[in-house]
């Protein structure tokens, strides 16, 4: 989970709590993720789309990373 960004949490209609958050690889990759929990887990983390926003430059070049978590 970045450490930067903001976490978002909704209660869907059938009880079930839907998160989503900017992940941080060891990579540096930080893109939107999802889980839901259905009252006895958690399930595997989804990623929607991937972007590869790196946090840091690898190339020189300034780093390119959307400044707002996901929002529900």
């Amino acid at each position: 989970v970045c450490t930067c960004c903001q976490n978002t949490v909704a209660v869907l209609p059938d009880g079930r709590v839907f998160a989503a958050y900017r992940g941080h690889t060891s990579g540096e990759i930080r893109d939107n993720k999802y889980v839901i929990f259905d009252g006895t887990g958690w399930s595997a983390p989804v990623m929607p789309r991937s972007r590869n926003w790196p946090a840091r430059s690898t190339t020189g070049l300034l780093p390119a990373r959307p400044m707002r978590s996901p929002r529900l």
